[in-house]
């Protein structure tokens, strides 16, 4: 019997997850798989595979994983249903090859099945006809086609949980009213990196993928053209990657043919670091992109990239670590590689801000733990919540307004019962009082209290410093919700910025006045605005704060942090997000992955009885509308406390 992942019994008995690919190559929807295999399996799933016979099949069993499968007779074209054997021996190998497959779910017993890409719908069928949970991964842009209406159809039927590649994909599912979670592809790019810079020879231009229409291919071939005849600069052309099948691959060839007579070499290769290491700069003219995989490949092997702004392109190649131009668009394309070609140091400080946003943005573990959290929510399988009771019975207690009495008897009942403290804490300062922490916390528990503050200071440093900013550097700084100071506490020596409080309760406020001196704290209301005059501060902070706000109160109060920033200030803070979905109801889960926050116990709010977890879109779209995001970690502290972190500037 399977058990949760992570649990102590997952390490006898891991949850079976049966991956379903599509493609015989290994292409880019596959690629996104294997490359957070491992990571997947060390959280306790056993990764099965289902894949036609070839490359994908040697390549897994290569690996050591178990894979199963044969070849699809399925097509969804009518030029590749003419491709031996044909349309009707197509037609007719079909529902054999699902009732087989349909055999093997029913034996195996998964406890998901992943389906992966939306060619694999068939499978995916099959397998919820033998009742096994089931799980999408979409890879593809949906139009507005009747095929993809078809499919929208089949997937809001069929599956029991969705993932997109990119909010791009997600808003284009959105369009056919199926709602979907986010996990953005990841990997682990090569420790080391060649050095470009001092290379002898022509600068080599590359781009990786399929030679096909929908990857620009002639775009390519376009500018090369354009480059070779303009002749000032010294430039070698690349194309890696296979051919297209079928009609698409004499496409292919033609434009290969045109590109030779510019000098451009097409090659296929197995291993695309080393290729990618002998490339000067990246260009990925795509014509549509739900992700792309090849460009972050690109960026994790720090080159600079040029490319069509399409799809989930944008989400990718942020500002300063790339250059977006129109799709479609030869003359823009060749203007930017133009111009990179002249510029050494510009290609250099790009290519190192690819290579870090990469891996701080998109590495294999981050990717996995997205999907971690995906699989335990539509399996079921997650660690049982402990408060999942508790939940009910708070629910309950607020429909009859008896919740609120209650909280504050327990917090009495708690503060009562915990020892007394000393004084001072290891740390040189006093010690809140119960009463005060309890509030804060949750909890009495005076170790507990500590740790938490140097959790919290550990994630503003750190979130601070992968934006390259250093907080001793800094003019004012509030603490928002500061309560009795448990984070604050931790800038007692901290030279440099004047450290600000605000809180909700005016005797942590007082507390805070007389006890730390080195700050200076304010009361505020439950609702803006605060006392403080129109750009005051260089850094807000508010860690667990809007999580315990609603949505209306929660937008007004962003608004109001965003009036004390100074032009060029920035706010910090912290959301439950897509770790905490596990925890909710299949209706809240729906309103979460649909972007909508959900709220628990909305008349608790500010206090820690009410809980709101935010999706990262929502996000995005209305707390962030007046400021600009620099940083984004997901689950950032870890187990500990796995909220995420968002930094933006005003």
């Amino acid at each position: 019997m399977a058990v949760p992942p992570d649990s102590p019994g997952a390490r006898r008995s891991r949850a079976k997850v049966l991956v379903v690919l599509h493609e015989a190559g290994v292409g880019g929807a596959t690629q996104a798989v294997l490359h957070i295999a491992r990571p997947l399996e060390q959280r306790g799933w056993e990764l099965v595979f289902w894949a036609p016979p070839g490359p994908v099949h040697d390549l897994l069993r290569s690996q050591g994983r178990r894979v199963e499968g044969e070849a699809r007779p399925m097509r969804y074209r009518l030029s590749a249903l003419r491709e031996p054997p044909g349309a009707v021996r197509r037609l007719l190998r079909t529902p054999g090859y699902l009732h087989r497959f349909r055999r093997f779910v029913a034996r195996e017993r998964p406890a998901l099945v992943h389906a992966n890409a939306l060619p694999t719908l068939p499978e995916l069928a099959a397998a919820k006809s033998v009742g096994a949970p089931t799980l999408l991964h979409v890879h593809e842009m949906m139009d507005r086609s009747l095929r993809s209406r078809a499919a929208g159809v089949a997937i809001r039927t069929l599956a029991d949980g969705v993932v997109g590649v990119s909010e791009a994909v997600r808003a284009a599912l959105a369009a056919w009213g199926v709602a979907s979670r986010l996990v953005y592809c990841g990997l682990d790019p090569p420790a080391r990196l060649p050095l470009r810079g001092s290379r002898p020879g022509p600068l080599v231009v590359g781009s990786v993928g399929t030679v096909s229409r929908r990857k620009g291919t002639d775009l390519l071939v376009d500018v090369a053209r354009r480059l070779k005849r303009a002749g000032p600069h010294d430039l070698d052309f690349r194309v890696i990657g296979p051919l297209a099948e079928g009609e698409e691959g004499e496409w292919g060839r033609a434009v290969l043919e045109r590109g030779r007579a510019v000098g451009l070499e097409h090659r296929v290769t197995s291993d695309v670091w080393t290729e990618l290491a002998e490339l000067d700069l990246c260009v990925q003219p795509t014509r549509a992109e739900p992700f792309g995989l090849a460009l972050l490949e690109a960026m994790g092997a720090g080159l600079p990239v040029v490319a069509a702004e399409v799809g989930g392109v944008p989400e990718l190649v942020a500002p300063g670590c790339g250059v977006l131009v129109p799709p479609e668009d030869p003359e823009a394309l060749t203007e930017a590689v133009a111009v990179l070609a002249a510029d050494p140091e510009r290609r250099a400080a790009l290519g190192a801000a690819a290579r870090l946003r990469a891996l701080e943005r998109f590495s294999a573990d981050r990717s996995a733990e997205a999907l971690h959290s995906c699989y335990l929510s539509v399996t079921g399988l997650a660690p049982k919540q402990p408060g999942r009771l508790r939940h009910r019975l708070a629910e309950g207690l607020d429909r009859v307004r008896l919740l609120r009495p209650l909280v504050r008897l327990r917090e009495r009942y708690l503060a009562a019962r915990t020892p007394d403290a000393p004084a001072l804490a290891p740390d040189g300062l006093p010690m809140p009082p119960a009463r005060l922490r309890v509030l804060v916390d949750g909890h009495a528990d005076p170790a507990g209290f500590l740790e938490d503050g140097l959790v919290g200071a550990r994630t503003v440093r750190e979130t601070l410093a992968a934006a390259g900013v250093e907080l001793a550097g800094l003019g004012a700084v509030l603490d928002f919700g500061c309560g009795c100071g448990r984070v604050a506490r931790q800038w007692a020596d901290l030279d440099g910025p004047e450290i600000h409080g605000t809180d909700l309760n005016p005797e942590s406020v007082r507390w805070c006045n007389e006890n730390l001196r080195f700050m200076r704290a304010r009361t505020n209301g439950p609702e803006p605005p605060t006392t403080f005059e129109d750009g005051r501060f260089d850094l807000i902070y508010a860690l667990s704060v809007f999580t315990h706000l609603t949505q209306p109160v929660g937008d007004r109060w962003m608004s109001e942090l965003v009036r004390l920033l100074r032009p060029g200030g920035m706010v910090l803070f912290t959301t439950h997000g897509e770790s905490f979905v596990h925890q909710l109801s299949p209706k809240e889960a729906a309103d979460f992955d649909a972007g909508r926050p959900v709220v628990r116990r909305p008349s608790m709010e500010g206090a820690n009885a009410c809980a709101t977890y935010h999706p990262h879109s929502y996000v995005e779209r209305h707390l962030l509308r007046d400021l600009s995001i620099l940083e984004f970690t997901p689950k950032a502290r870890g187990e500990v406390f796995p909220q995420d972190v968002y930094l933006a500037r005003r």
